[in-house]
C-alpha cells in the first residue's frame, strides 16, 4: 500500500481546502511526498482529476488558500484536464487518492 507522508494534521488541512473549493473533483497526490524521497519541507504534488480544466477562479482560490494554510511546504496544483498524456503516465506510476468527488456537490 503506498503511504502519503503527512501527519494527520497536514492531510486534514488539505482535505479541508479541497472540500471548500473543489468537492466534485478527485484529487490525486503523487511525487515525492508518495515516493518516500521527500524532505521535511517537500512540496506536495496535487493532480486535479477531470475532463474539464479548473476554472481561473478555482485555480486561483486553491492556490491562495494553500498559501494562506499553516502549512509547512508549497503545494503544486497539476490540473489533469490540460495535462500531457506523458506526464500523466509519469503521475500514474504511482499516487494516493486523496479525494473522491461529492456528488451530492454537483447538485448545488
Amino acid at each position: 500500500m503506498v503511504k502519503l507522508a503527512l501527519t494527520e494534521q497536514e492531510k486534514n488541512i488539505v482535505l479541508a481546502i479541497l472540500q471548500q473549493y473543489i468537492p466534485s473533483r478527485e484529487v490525486w497526490a503523487f511525487g515525492s511526498r508518495v515516493k518516500g524521497t521527500h524532505k521535511p519541507f517537500s512540496d506536495l504534488d496535487l493532480a486535479i482529476i477531470g475532463n474539464q480544466p479548473l476554472s481561473l477562479d478555482e485555480h486561483a482560490m486553491l492556490a491562495e488558500a494553500f498559501d494562506d494554510a499553516p502549512l509547512n511546504f508549497k503545494t503544486d496544483i497539476l490540473d489533469w484536464a490540460i495535462t500531457s498524456e506523458f506526464f500523466r503516465q509519469i503521475v500514474q506510476q504511482k499516487y494516493v487518492v486523496l479525494q473522491k468527488p461529492n456528488a451530492e456537490s454537483d447538485k448545488q
